[in-house]
């Protein structure tokens, strides 16, 4: 974690003896996490004591913008529903979270957030509720290569966030899926998920009922030691759920045209450093070799259609031009 930024602050005592009364500024300038840019963010805090409360306010300015903002209060006798807050979003910049993510598994994130949410209950047990919209939120998902655009909102309960209408979800060619997502929790514990992604029949509308033509699902280039890599389009349907480290995975796809995915030809040394393929013999019997990957907690079911024109094509025009060589050759 690299954290780097200019710290300013400054704290304010008034009638100690008769009605105490404290105030505290706290601002930190050009916050940057983990080489991601924050913002400028400013805290404001004052001691009520007719009110016996904390009353808060605070904003994130990026690139001297207003973003993000928030009021609220914090009674210090109460020992229930002693914290109220407002958080209000403003076109916030979605790129500070590029800071917070495994690059190798999600990048290049950005896009605009929009709502406001409210928060009560404790601060070591907060209640939300709200709802936020997400306006050309994106990223690159590394291992697909893909980059996918959302739009939608989505609601956030005491008990999760989900959403009650299908998000729209984008490829780079403008190919919309549906998405819909349940993430639920118990006092922001015991996490568990489902997520449903429909790129057969697509993001719906009363302008657009058209099923999907195709949908981009991987898009990478080689690199060393890639078992495949390619462009590929599907049809079909995914979803993934779970519930803290168990996960199922569950995908059904055809694959359309303009798929062209390479599988790389590896030497034999190679493949078995991989653990991908053992060449035994069928006289003598062995024994089952361990796997190095571990694969517990996850339950994977792919069903594939492969569409293998394109192929068949391949082969047959090589096939010509290796007889014809042959033919040259004997001449």
């Amino acid at each position: 974690m690299d954290v780097s930024g200019n710290l300013g602050g400054e704290i304010g005592i008034a009638n100690p003896f008769k009605a105490l009364t404290l105030t505290s500024k706290l601002s930190v300038d050009n916050l940057v996490y983990n080489h991601q840019e924050i913002g400028d963010f400013s805290f404001d805090a004052s001691y009520d004591n007719d009110l016996a409360a904390v009353i808060m306010k605070g904003n994130l300015n990026y690139r001297e913008t207003p973003t993000v903002d928030f009021t609220g209060t914090y009674k210090v006798k109460e020992i229930k529903d002693n914290f109220d807050l407002d958080l209000h979003f403003n076109n916030t910049d979605l790129t500070f979270l590029n800071g917070f993510m495994d690059a190798e598994v999600v990048s290049n994130i950005n896009g605009k957030l929009n709502g406001n949410i409210h928060v009560s209950g404790e601060p070591d047990l907060p209640v939300l509720n709200g709802s936020v919209i997400l306006n050309n939120a994106s990223a690159i998902f590394s291992l697909l290569g893909c980059r996918y655009t959302i739009n939608g909102k989505i609601n956030v309960g005491e008990s999760g966030f989900m959403v009650n209408k299908s998000l729209s979800l984008k490829d780079e060619d403008g190919n919309n899926a549906a998405l819909d997502i349940v993430v639920s929790h118990n006092n922001f514990s015991n996490f568990g998920y489902n997520v449903n992604i429909d790129f057969e029949n697509g993001y719906q509308t009363s302008k657009n009922t058209a099923r999907l033509e195709k949908f981009l699902v991987l898009n990478t280039t080689y690199k060393e030691g890639d078992s495949y890599y390619g462009k590929a389009y599907a049809t079909g349907h995914a979803s993934i759920t779970g519930e803290g480290s168990s996960m199922n995975v569950k995908v059904d796809l055809t694959t359309k045209k303009g798929s062209k995915v390479i599988f790389p030809m590896y030497g034999t040394s190679e493949l078995e450093d991989e653990s991908i393929i053992h060449f035994v013999s069928k006289e003598k019997k062995t024994e089952e070799l361990p796997s190095k990957v571990n694969y517990s907690g996850i339950d994977l079911n792919i069903g594939l259609t492969l569409i293998l024109m394109q192929i068949l094509g391949w082969c047959s025009t090589n096939k010509r031009k290796m007889r014809s060589e042959r033919v040259r050759k004997a001449n």
